[in-house]
């Protein structure tokens, strides 16, 4: 609609077009008053959902003064087409993706966006559409949360801009809410939690965030990447704030002076200290199993971690936390088989107790059956009668069909430790999804 060395409004020179999407168009221009180069929005649609729903993005926008959200600094709505002004950025985040980033860098750039999206949650409005594109950096250095035309101010304004079956957003960044019919009109700040785990994801390992692989993120960060894309909008981080001390609780024992084993050890006495209260804290036991995680550089550290978490924890854990200790428990098996050698015979007794109250106590399935692998590498590496005892008590009290097949893929994958010891348990006593990993090792023999 506009070309270079237009003037729009009788002030602004066009010099180029640099970004185009479907709530509008971006061209650099020069504010003719002070030849101050700006970033001009306007929207092309003559369609009148298009034009509210712009004039509903220059609002939200307006009504947000905060360093890391994009500032508006003019704008004629009356004007056909409706535009607005904003700082001109150098760039955007996915630019800086691309061209490499330390994880210290990631991580602090991830901090501004989420004070960002802080900002327009506070403003009782939720974005919507986050990713690196949308945040971008100014020639100051600040970086700005940018592109709200998808933002939510207030259900009224939303049920008339939103279709009951319309989906908005961008799908490699959009939580599963929003695909389905009503979606964008329902989503909250758990929908920014999602679109924020995505971009976490995309900003540490520089890859597209389709499909998330946990192998590819720093020890410790697959944890919080995969609670903040959690299907169910009710089992992620409820709010940014939380997504943010996740964050801090990750990076505590990483900067300068910083002592990974003071942060654990901080979190293991108030662990503690509630438990002596009847009581526990989420976020505190959240942060004691991602605080354990880096010791896993050091398989045998790890290990002797590992074992300072009282049984009564752990037991708190199982039932409380079973992702977070999912990721801990996964990270304790690699570590067992790598270490566990070098410990005394009578080591795979303190694991396999440990391993039964974390069995006793869990409700996933996953955990339970990572609770009898662990068992079943100690008691099969360090050759203890006593731990394989706990692991068959453990075996035939499997019952639940979805424990079974977890705990059968497990006995899959670990058959030539299950085969040491398959003959100590009866076929008749194991649940009947077991049964045919017993029978495969009888025809094997």
């Amino acid at each position: 609609m506009f070309n270079p060395n237009d003037i729009i409004d009788g002030r602004y020179l066009v010099e180029a077009e640099i970004g185009q999407g479907g709530m509008g168009v971006v061209l650099r221009v020069l504010d003719q008053t002070d030849g101050t180069p700006l970033a001009l929005k306007y929207c092309p649609s003559t369609e009148e959902e298009q034009l509210r729903r712009f004039e509903r993005e220059v609002r939200v926008m307006a009504n947000i003064e905060h360093e890391n959200v994009m500032p508006v600094l003019s704008n004629n709505l009356g004007n056909r087409p409706p535009y607005f002004t904003m700082p001109l950025a150098s760039g955007s985040i996915a630019d800086e993706i691309a061209a490499g980033l330390s994880e210290d860098e990631g991580l602090e750039i991830f901090r501004r966006i989420c004070s960002g999206v802080q900002a327009i949650h506070n403003a009782g409005s939720t974005h919507r559409d986050i990713k690196p594109l949308n945040a971008m950096r100014l020639p100051d250095g600040r970086i700005v949360v940018t592109d709200l035309g998808l933002a939510k101010l207030e259900a009224r304004d939303t049920t008339t801009l939103t279709q009951t079956a319309q989906f908005l957003g961008t799908r490699a960044y959009c939580a599963p809410e929003q695909l389905l019919p009503g979606g964008s009109r329902e989503a909250d700040a758990r929908t920014d939690v999602y679109q924020l785990g995505k971009t976490l994801y995309e900003v540490l390992t520089g890859e597209s965030p389709a499909l998330i692989d946990p192998g590819r993120l720093p020890r410790g960060m697959g944890y919080v990447v995969e609670r903040a894309t959690r299907e169910l909008p009710a089992q992620r981080y409820q709010t940014v704030g939380a997504l943010m001390d996740a964050i801090a609780t990750y990076t505590l024992g990483k900067g300068p002076g910083a002592s990974p084993s003071q942060a654990f050890d901080a979190a293991l006495d108030e662990a503690k200290a509630l438990l002596k209260a009847n009581r526990y804290r989420q976020e505190n036991l959240e942060a004691l199993a991602s605080l354990t995680l880096p010791f896993a550089e050091d398989s045998k550290v790890l290990l002797e971690q590992f074992e300072r978490i009282p049984n009564e924890v752990l037991s708190v854990m199982s039932r409380n936390i079973p992702e977070a200790l999912r990721a801990l428990l996964s990270a304790y098996c690699v570590a067992l088989e790598d270490a566990v050698e070098g410990f005394p015979f009578e080591y795979a007794e303190v694991i396999a107790k440990k391993m039964r109250v974390v069995f006793g106590e869990a409700n996933a399935p996953a955990v339970k059956a990572l609770a009898l692998r662990a068992a079943l590498i100690a008691a099969v590496q360090l050759n203890r009668f006593a731990a394989m005892d706990v692991f068959d008590a453990m075996l035939v009290a499997v019952a639940d069909g979805n424990d079974a097949l977890a705990v059968a893929d497990m006995l899959h994958e670990e058959i030539d430790r299950y085969r040491v010891v398959a003959n100590r348990v009866p076929r008749a006593k194991l649940h009947l999804s077991l049964r045919p990993v017993y029978d495969l090792l009888q025809a094997s023999q």
